[in-house]
């Protein structure tokens, strides 16, 4: 199921909201909705790094069966997931970057056999080194997204080092999948 930026922008004005819809990888439109139903029914469980408002997990949640979601500050993400009925199907971690590391550690041993974690979003702290690192804890995934690959220092890594491709005419998502 896609959810649209019409869509979002009507159940954010709702709730009198409306400025969340820059603050989300649905900004340049429903590109992050439409790339991930594409792989429908592919996706399981989904790693999302960097929650911010919680607005591009409700796609990534209309998608996969979970997502577990990991940002390093608490933003009430809660209310939105609630708005758009997706609750159940998140597990939200917000800690210091060395336990988010640590959990994320923890599905690879002890869940991965379980719930197939086939898919990662990457949008948290946008340096190089810190995309690189994200990218290190969740290429067991098997296909990554990332979020402002239009960054010269992103787009190095992802496009110009692991081999992968941009998604969007923006050129703002990049997308790397394991051979």
């Amino acid at each position: 199921m896609r959810i649209t930026r019409a869509e979002v922008e009507k159940k954010l004005n709702e709730i009198n909201r409306p400025d969340l819809i820059e603050s989300t990888a649905l900004q340049a439109g429903s590109v992050l909705s439409v790339f991930t139903e594409e792989l429908v029914p592919k996706v399981e469980g989904i790693i999302e790094i960097g929650t911010f408002y919680g607005i591009g997990t409700v796609a990534l949640a209309m998608v996969g069966k979970v997502v577990y979601t990991y940002d390093i500050a608490y933003r009430d993400a809660e209310l939105i997931w609630n708005l758009f009925g997706v609750r159940n199907k998140i597990r939200c971690c917000v800690a210091p970057q060395w336990q988010i590391d640590a959990d994320i550690k923890f599905i690879v041993r002890k869940w991965q056999s379980k719930l197939n974690f086939n898919f990662a979003f990457v949008d948290g702290n946008h340096t190089y080194e810190s995309v690189k690192h994200d990218f290190g804890l969740v290429k067991f995934c098997g296909r990554v997204l990332f979020d402002n690959v239009n960054m010269p220092e992103l787009r190095r890594f992802v496009i110009d080092e692991i081999g992968g491709r941009f998604v969007d005419k923006g050129k703002i998502l990049g997308y790397w999948e394991e051979k």
